[in-house]
């Protein structure tokens, strides 16, 4: 099976070397996404919620768009 088609085990950085998560407890590898905006739909719930928070972890400054502002400022606030 070529390389770029085996499975990764999760966290293990991908062949290129970008992102990945470290072994020891999950904190990003890096910031590769500072000085980028990312605007996330669906931002105050689920998906769209933990998608904003790993954007955020990676340095990204993140815009929240969805329907219920009392859950939109309540993900902000984490």
């Amino acid at each position: 099976m070529p390389e770029h088609h085996r499975p990764r085990a999760r966290g293990e950085p991908a062949p290129d070397g970008r992102g990945g998560r470290d072994r020891a407890g999950g904190d990003p590898v890096n910031g590769r996404l500072a000085d980028r905006v990312a605007l996330v739909t669906g931002g105050g719930s689920g998906i769209g919620a933990a998608t904003a928070g790993a954007l955020a972890a990676e340095g990204a400054r993140v815009v929240l768009v969805g329907r219920r502002d009392d859950r939109l400022r309540s993900v902000a606030e984490e």
